[in-house]
Order: structure tokens, then sequence, then C-alpha cells
């Protein structure tokens, strides 16, 4: 069976969202972060996160063949898992079958996973993460804030030509992402 590791308002939404899209069980496991002096979350802190992933971050997917570090089986970034969680179930279409139109589905995924969520919100909720100087996340704050508005922007744009879903056709991948 499949194990999701996640905390609450990451990134670890998208593929806990298209798990139970899939409809198939599935079991959650909340990886609670250390909270540093500086009272903002680090997940990269606790040693026993750190030996079953290494890198310190969610979404991680146990259950999937092959190792890239950490645990055995596991799996982590939310593009890839939401590309395996894809391709392990082709009846329900959650990837196009065409190599362009999967293109399509990994540009989204890796665009709203990067500058999104990694960088752009990360800025908002998450300062520690590039400023060791707590007096300076309230700037970095506004900047992730304009750069998170940015990105929004850029999305209805693509979205202004009347498709109902991030890859015309239909429901896909990326439309967990949003």
């Amino acid at each position: 069976m499949l194990r999701l590791y996640y905390f609450p308002g990451t990134c670890a939404f998208a593929p806990h969202m298209l798990l139970e899209e899939i409809g198939e069980p599935f079991e959650l496991e909340m990886v609670v972060p250390m909270v540093p002096p500086t009272g903002s979350p680090d997940l990269a802190s606790s040693a026993e996160w750190r030996a079953v992933n290494p890198k310190g971050r969610v979404p991680a997917l146990l259950g999937v063949a092959g190792s890239s570090g950490g645990a055995a089986e596991l799996l982590t970034e939310v593009s890839a898992i939401l590309f395996y969680l894809g391709r392990s179930y082709p009846a329900l279409g959650l990837l196009p079958d065409g190599a362009a139109e999967q293109a399509r589905c990994i540009e989204w995924c890796n665009y709203l996973a990067t500058n999104l969520h990694a960088v752009a919100l990360a800025q908002v909720s998450r300062g520690a993460r590039f400023i060791d100087d707590p007096a300076q996340h309230p700037a970095l704050a506004k900047k992730g804030l304009a750069n998170a508005r940015d990105g929004f922007a850029y999305v209805e744009t693509v979205l202004a030509d009347g498709r109902s879903w991030a890859i015309p056709g239909g429901f896909s991948v990326v439309d967990v992402s949003f």
C-alpha cells in the first residue's frame, strides 16, 4: 500500500488530492516539523525524518520501486509523484496519451512546484529557508507575495483561452497542483 508523507499547507496537498481522486487505499503520515528558535517550521531538522528522506521535505511517497536515497521505495518531488500516479492508473486518464501533451503536464507541474510553491509561496510563509535574519522576513514575504501574484497572473493568461482544464481535453495530474 502506498504511504504519503505530508504536512498541512505544503505542496503535498496535490498528491494527497490525486490519491483521493484515484480512490485506491493509501496511508497518510504527517511529518511533524521541528520548530527552531526562529519560530518557523523546519521540516529538515528531524533526524528521524531525515533517515526516511534525506532531503527533509514533503511530499514523499513510499511504495514505489527503486530509490534515489533515503528509505527503500521512497519517491520524492511533487511532479515525480504526480507523474507516477498518473502513469500507474492509466484508465483514469490522468495523463494524456501524446508525448507533447505529457510534456505539457510536466511543464505545468514543474512551474507550479518550483516558481509558485517552492519559491514565491515559501518566501511568504517560510522566510527562514531563504534569509537567516528574521528582521528581513517581512520584506521577503512582501516580495514573495508579488512573485505569487505574477505567477498566478501568468496562469490566468494561459487559462484565458477558454479551456476548463490546464491541459485541454480533460482533468489531469496538473489540475490538482493549482
